[in-house]
């Protein structure tokens, strides 16, 4: 215990940084904030606006028409403290940052001096609009309290005032959810307006004036340069999806977002395939900013693995987010390449997944493909690299569902594991659509399970088989499946293996060898694609060669019906490995009704690898 403490000051010592940055093409740097600064102290104004005549749900439990929403006090503390309000965006953000990130503020409720049809006929939009309620605030709130920092240019902020307000967020019930939409002339109120979506912006055009001119609210994005000047551009954030029909929690996670753009950058930091993020996309599964972001940011330091030959032995993995701790693997910096490890726990009430009760524990691994300031950029090259593995996947149908209305999805098929050309489930997947016969790319959506039913599957939210952990999956090496190849499927000789585990404080800190080059190391990966088969009144028994280079011998087990589901499996025999054979079997010749078999691999130190999928004898082989 006394080691893993003094691991963890080392690791964390400094998590706060100049929010200074002069090279930005580095990816192996922590430039800090963006636009707003991702370390100190900043305070916002949070407003939540309606019109008038907004008539949608009116006795809505979250926010009734007229008055402030139900949890509005608990979006933001008006003071730091380390006891934060729970759920509130100063618990998340001082979490998240590990207390080197403070942001405060105030909640206020507006209803505009004007109706919709007023705003129509006056061919007003969303800058108007917001622009008549930051007047109307403007009476009775100091903008001072909002400006504290100066933006001097993209990673470079001064903590004084600058005459622009920091950050406002502008929050909305309802624009036009209750209006028939065949009704409307000309239809599109929303567009019309300018309410596009939610945005990391106020609405455009000149800026606002406040507290009689000495300040002002910016309307854009990101700086402004003018006459090869830069400054600060954009002051706020806009929500206009309907509260009242949208989820609390999905309304924080989406201010969290917005705010999110203003500390990493554009749509380039979208996080990517079935992952986490605080800049988060499609299908994200919780809360949590990644290990890029937080890194990114500053507010956490990584232990980094280059691809210079070495192995880190018995190094403590505790929870990721509470404590920061995370692995890097480089496998080039110069093009951004990169694997990350985070060992989540579930005992930050953050981290838990938007579609089940909590997050699976256990190790992620993380792969980045690329770092571009470009619409593909870091974030959308960031994704899951699940512990189940790569698989073939088949397509024999085309079917609509009630999760995507009349729109033809494919029903994918699992198939066997293939380390070297499968994809894993929460991937964009490639098949051959049956009806067309085209070449296309998706992600599984819709799955046939078991009995040839259609299910509508959420890999991207988690299926329980995605986190390395004991008696699962404790290898990820060149050989395993997954294997650690880049995007290209080229190796990477990176790997890391599950050596042990302690218990600290309800949470499990794993402890892990880490494998620069030196994986062989490692204990062999699980056997892959285990099958047995009827033939008279034996079985036989097959399984894929691993590929690791020091294999030298398979032992076979088998578990009979009448024993204990948690009972260890029998021993059956030894089968020594065979180099440049694919396939390998073995023949039981006393089959019991019932008989489970599993397969090990073993390699010249006697190591031995996880139990493989067990399986049963129940399909007759042709004669």
């Amino acid at each position: 215990m006394k080691y893993f403490i003094l691991f963890l000051c080392i690791v964390l010592h400094g998590a706060a940084f100049a929010q200074t940055r002069k090279d930005s093409s580095s990816w192996n740097g922590q430039p800090g904030g963006k636009y707003l600064p991702s370390t100190g102290a900043l305070r916002t104004l949070i407003v939540f606006a309606e019109f008038p005549d907004d008539s949608l749900d009116p006795g809505n439990a979250e926010w009734p028409k007229g008055i402030p929403p139900r949890r509005m006090a608990g979006w933001v503390d008006s003071a730091w403290s380390d006891i934060p309000t729970p759920w509130s965006l100063t618990d998340y953000f001082g979490q998240m940052s590990l207390g080197t990130f403070r942001l405060t503020g105030i909640t206020r409720h507006v209803i505009t001096p004007k109706t919709r049809s007023a705003y129509r006929a006056l061919r007003k939009t969303r800058k108007d609009i917001h622009r008549d309620i930051i007047e109307q605030l403007d009476s009775t709130i100091n903008f001072a309290e909002f400006d504290n920092w100066t933006l001097t240019g993209e990673y470079n902020h001064k903590e004084q005032p600058d005459g622009i307000v920091d950050l406002i967020i502008i929050i909305w019930r309802n624009i036009d959810d209750d209006i028939d939409a065949a009704a409307q002339k000309p239809p599109g109120m929303r567009s019309s307006f300018g309410f596009i979506g939610d945005e990391a912006d106020l609405g455009f055009g000149m800026p606002v004036l406040v507290d009689e001119g000495r300040r002002m609210v910016k309307m854009s994005y990101g700086i402004e340069h003018t006459t090869g000047n830069t400054e600060t551009a954009g002051s706020g954030v806009t929500l206009s999806k309907a509260y009242t029909h949208v989820a609390h929690e999905s309304m924080l996670q989406t201010t969290i977002h917005e705010i999110g753009h203003y500390l990493m950058g554009g749509m380039e930091y979208h996080t990517g395939f079935g992952c986490w993020g605080m800049v988060s996309t499609y299908g994200i599964r919780m809360f949590v900013p990644n290990s890029f972001e937080r890194y990114r940011l500053g507010w956490i330091k990584l232990i980094t693995l280059s691809g210079d030959t070495a192995t880190l032995r018995d190094i403590p993995l505790p929870d990721y987010v509470t404590t920061g701790v995370a692995v890097r693997f480089i496998i080039d910096s110069m093009t951004g390449q990169y694997f990350y490890l985070e060992n989540h726990q579930g005992i930050s009430r953050w981290d838990r997944t938007m579609y089940l009760d909590s997050i699976e524990r256990g190790i992620y691994v993380l792969r980045q493909d690329r770092a571009t300031d470009s619409a593909s950029g870091p974030g959308h090259q960031l994704r899951l690299v699940p512990a189940d593995g790569l698989h073939r996947w088949d397509v024999s149908r085309m079917e609509p569902h009630s999760c995507c209305g009349s729109v033809l999805l494919p029903v994918f098929r699992q198939g066997v594991a293939d380390r070297d050309s499968g994809f894993h489930d929460c991937d964009h997947v490639p098949y051959t659509n049956p009806s067309t016969g085209k070449k296309q790319v998706a992600e599984i959506i819709l799955e046939e399970n078991e009995k040839g039913e259609t299910v509508h599957a959420n890999r991207k939210g988690g299926d329980g088989k995605d986190a390395f952990r004991q008696g699962y999956a404790t290898v990820f090496s060149p050989w395993s499946n997954p294997g650690s190849q880049d995007k290209h499927r080229q190796p990477t000789g990176f790997g890391f293996e599950i050596i042990g585990a302690d218990t600290n404080n309800g949470s499990i800190v794993y402890r892990l060898s880490l494998f620069s080059h030196t994986a062989a190391g490692a204990t062999p990966g699980i056997v892959q694609n285990v099958t047995a088969k009827k033939k008279g009144q034996t079985a036989i028994i097959t399984w894929q060669a691993n590929a690791e280079p020091d294999i030298v011998s398979y032992k076979i087990y088998k578990t009979n019906q009448q024993q204990k589901a948690n009972t260890a499996p029998t021993f059956l025999a030894k089968v020594n490995h065979k180099k440049d054979t694919t396939m390998l079997s073995w023949t039981d010749r006393k089959t019991p009704t019932g008989a489970r078999y599993t397969v090990t691999a073993v390699d010249r130190q006697g190591r031995e690898s996880l139990y493989s999928i067990r399986t049963s004898a129940l399909q007759q082989l042709q004669k």
